[in-house]
């Protein structure tokens, strides 16, 4: 008769498995976790700077032509700007956007601008005010231009 000889296999028992799939699982759900929580922190971030970048973009272009304006001319919810050059660019504040245009050319800015005042100061009569806030992304932007115009430029627009 033949006698087999016992061999003890190394091997992980059940509860070694069990144990270390549990903790493998914890590990990925806590990773997972992590990860959604800091993409959801990044695609906050980069719709702040688009906001950001929009805003201070208009500001730069609306600012640039309204310093070289020659003539303003305010009209309901819009105001014109004749350039050096004889370009004439408009910009029309609607409650949800603003358009600018400049000759055959459209931009549309994708914020809102509230309080817009464009006014003639009153105790000289060679200087224009533009007052507006800004509104975008939950972010509020005090805008507030002032141009002293010469007296050869007032004799040249009327």
């Amino acid at each position: 008769m033949k006698h087999f000889k016992h061999t003890q296999l190394k091997a992980f028992t059940l509860m070694e498995i069990i144990v270390s799939m549990v903790l493998t699982g914890i590990i990925t759900a806590a990773s997972l976790s992590l990860y959604l929580n800091y993409s959801n922190l990044v695609r906050k971030k980069n719709n702040q700077m688009h906001c950001s970048k929009e805003n201070l973009q208009f500001y730069q272009i609306f600012k640039h032509e309204f310093d070289q304006a020659l003539v303003i001319k305010k009209f309901k919810e819009q105001v014109t700007f004749v350039l050096p050059d004889k370009a004439i660019v408009s910009y029309e504040f609607d409650p949800d956007f603003i358009v600018r245009s400049k000759k055959e050319q459209l931009d549309t800015f994708f914020i809102k601008a509230e309080d817009f005042e464009a006014l003639q100061d009153k105790s000289t009569s060679n200087c224009i005010v533009i007052k507006m806030t800004l509104q975008s992304c939950g972010e509020s932007y005090p805008v507030f231009l002032n141009k002293t115009y010469s007296n050869d430029i007032l004799m040249n627009s009327q």
